[in-house]
Order: structure tokens, then sequence, then C-alpha cells
């Protein structure tokens, strides 16, 4: 008997920027905790930051462009 697949691809494993940002962000600050690297805080947590600011401009991109075509329609 075969099993269709709903359309998800969920038994296949992918990362997002957001996760591998975080998942960075948790290494930084356990290496941080344990003394490891003398880093600021600002930058144990710029993969973040910079994964939030990524993620921004993005959704700033695509409301501009929704606002845009419903001007022109």
């Amino acid at each position: 008997m075969r099993y269709r697949s709903s359309g998800s691809s969920s038994s296949s494993i992918g990362f997002s920027l957001t996760t591998i940002a975080f998942i960075l962000s948790m290494i930084f600050m356990v290496l941080k905790f344990c003394g490891k690297i003398a880093w600021s805080w600002v930058m144990v947590f710029l993969p973040l930051i910079i994964a939030v600011g990524i993620d921004i401009v993005v959704v700033l991109v695509v409301i501009i462009i929704f606002v845009i075509s419903n001007l022109k329609g």
C-alpha cells in the first residue's frame, strides 16, 4: 500500500535563516558563559539581530509591493 503525501515535505529537514541565527547565538551564549569568548553581548546576539533585520526588510518590501500593486489596479 502506498501512502500519498499531502504536499508537505515534513520528512525533510530544512533550516531557515532565523533557526541558524538562533543556534549560533545559543552557541555564542554558552561560550560566553563558560568564559571562552570575551565578546560584548551585542556581538553574541548579532546573528539574531541580522536575521530579524533581514526579516523586517523582507516584510517591508512585500508590503510596499502590495501597496503599489493595489494603487495601480
